[in-house]
């Protein structure tokens, strides 16, 4: 950012102040929060960003960003991945950075990216937080995206897929982005010349598969508790895209479904699940289910 302000800011006046503002934010920042964390090369701008309270230095970063920016006739954006995984402190001052910002309409955008429960999340942070967002489910590729984030990459290398083989990638990709990497990149390197063919497909699958067990799967899965496992298994065997929570704590042998509360409370918060509806849950990632009727041992 500091970088971006100094070369093309034309008050460099301001984009100096802008940087010592930023080096302020990273000094105290670095004092109270991060492991290895950041630091810039530049004089702190005493009184400024640096309180060590979170969102008052957040906001008074931002705020001089947006001013500059406004001065400037440019904009600037803030874009966090895995926002669902924000713990609840830093979100907090995130929602409460773009609150002020909002509310001086200076030319800052804040986004982000996460899983389903992110709407929850935010909620969670800052009550005032769902009329600041507009959250947009992106959803699953449909199948011509799907079809061409294979087809386009390869074709700028000269390499072809045949149509059986794009098809069965399509199905055991399910339009999930990150399984259409893992498949695709083993029918890659699987095939040895183009066009990629079904049979490459076929073998290049389970390779993909473990990959996914281990990279993806396995990870979640090991977040959880025994109890909490329990009931993703029995969530899992009612192999439905969406359950009623009350059938997933009767298959637990409960008969009141506040028993299976503190298990559905615990995986909502580690964002293996998610409510879509009141009294209804869902797995937050495609196939888990599928993942965990192959384990032999409910409790590996």
């Amino acid at each position: 950012m500091v970088r971006t302000v100094n070369r093309r800011w034309r008050n460099k006046e301001r984009a100096a102040r802008m940087g010592r503002i930023a080096a302020s934010f990273a000094r105290t920042v670095q004092a109270t929060m991060t492991r290895g964390g950041f630091k810039l090369d530049l004089e702190p701008e005493p009184g400024t960003a640096d309180s060590g309270d979170l969102e008052t230095d957040l906001t008074e970063l931002l705020v001089a960003l947006g001013e500059g920016a406004k001065e400037e006739k440019v904009g600037a954006a803030l874009l966090i991945d895995e926002l669902h995984d924000v713990p609840p402190d830093q979100l907090a001052a995130v929602v409460g950075a773009a609150h002020r910002i909002n509310q001086d309409q200076l030319p800052v955008i804040l986004g982000g990216a996460g899983l389903p429960p992110v709407g929850r999340v935010l909620s969670d942070a800052r009550s005032y937080a769902e009329r600041l967002f507009t959250i947009a489910p992106i959803g699953q590729l449909t199948n011509e995206a799907t079809q061409a984030a294979f087809e386009q990459p390869a074709a700028d290398l000269q390499v072809a897929f045949e149509q059986d083989a794009v098809d069965a990638l399509i199905e055991v990709s399910g339009g999930y982005p990150f399984f259409i990497q893992a498949y695709g990149k083993h029918a890659w390197d699987t095939a040895e010349d183009s066009p990629i063919t079904e049979e490459d497909v076929r073998l290049a699958a389970p390779r993909a598969y473990q990959e996914l067990v281990h990279s993806f799967f396995q990870p979640r899965y090991r977040r959880a508790t025994p109890a909490e496992r329990r009931y993703l298994h029995a969530l899992a065997d009612l192999n439905t895209e969406t359950a009623i929570s009350a059938d997933v704590a009767t298959a637990l042998g409960h008969k009141n479904a506040a028993k299976a509360s503190p298990q559905r409370e615990g995986l909502l918060n580690k964002g293996l699940v998610y409510a879509p509806e009141r009294g209804q849950i869902a797995f937050t990632v495609p196939q888990m289910d599928q993942y965990l009727r192959t384990l032999p041992d409910r409790n590996d």
